[in-house]
C-alpha cells in the first residue's frame, strides 16, 4: 500500500505544532495589553504600560502619581527629543519588558506581580555594562516623571517654581560669601577674555 503525500508524518506534525505553540507564545508575549484610556504622544502603549508597572516599585510610597501618570508624564517629556534618542528608548524599553527572560521568568514585566517585578529592577541595577546603563537611563526616566508631579514636591523639599512669585533672592555678594568670598567677582567686573 502507498502512503499518500498530503499525511504528515508524525514528525513534521509534532514540529508544526511546536511551531504554532511558539507563534502562539511570541504572538502573545508581545501583544495582548489591557486596555487604557491613555493614547501615548511618543510611547507605545507596550512602552508606557512598562514604565508604568517599573514606577509602580520604583518611586517611594506615599503622596505622589500613579505609576500610570509617571508614564504620561514621560511620555509628553519625550515630546521633541531626537529621533537618535528615542531609537535608544524603543531598546531600553524592548529590554525592560522582555529582559525578564533573562533572569528566567517567561512572564514580561507588565505580567509580573509588583514583588516579582522589584526583585528583577533589583537584579537589573547590580549590572554593570549596558544593562547596567539601562536601569539608570529607566531610573532617570522614573523619577523625572514622579518629580513633575505637584504631589512629590513636599516630598523633597521642594516649593515650587518661581514664575509669579515675586523677585527671586538676590545672589549673595563679597560680604555674605564667607570663606568663599575670594571666589565671588566683584561689581562690574566682567568674564576673562571678555574687553
Amino acid at each position: 500500500m502507498v502512503e499518500s503525500r498530503l499525511k504528515p508524518t508524525r514528525r513534521q506534525f509534532l514540529i508544526a505544532a511546536s511551531l504554532c505553540g511558539a507563534g502562539v507564545l511570541i504572538t502573545r508575549r508581545f501583544t495582548c495589553y489591557e486596555d487604557t484610556d491613555w493614547t501615548p504622544l511618543m510611547l507605545t502603549t507596550a512602552q508606557g504600560l512598562a514604565l508604568a508597572a517599573a514606577a509602580e516599585v520604583m518611586v517611594p510610597d506615599g503622596p505622589g502619581p500613579s505609576g500610570l501618570e509617571v508614564a504620561k508624564n514621560v511620555d509628553r517629556f519625550l515630546a521633541g527629543m531626537p529621533q537618535s534618542t528615542l531609537r535608544e528608548l524603543d531598546g531600553l524599553f524592548l529590554l525592560l519588558e522582555h529582559g525578564t527572560l533573562i533572569g528566567g521568568s517567561l512572564r514580561r514585566l507588565t505580567d509580573l506581580s509588583p514583588e516579582d517585578r522589584l526583585e528583577f529592577l533589583n537584579a537589573l541595577s547590580t549590572q554593570t555594562g549596558l544593562l547596567g546603563d539601562a536601569f539608570e537611563g529607566l531610573r532617570a526616566l522614573v523619577y523625572s516623571g514622579w518629580y513633575q508631579d505637584r504631589r512629590t514636591w513636599a516630598a523633597i523639599g521642594y516649593t515650587g517654581p518661581w514664575i509669579n512669585r515675586g523677585p527671586r533672592p538676590l545672589v549673595p555678594g563679597a560680604s555674605d560669601a564667607g570663606a568663599l568670598a575670594k571666589w565671588v567677582a566683584g561689581e562690574g567686573a566682567r568674564m576673562r577674555g571678555l574687553l
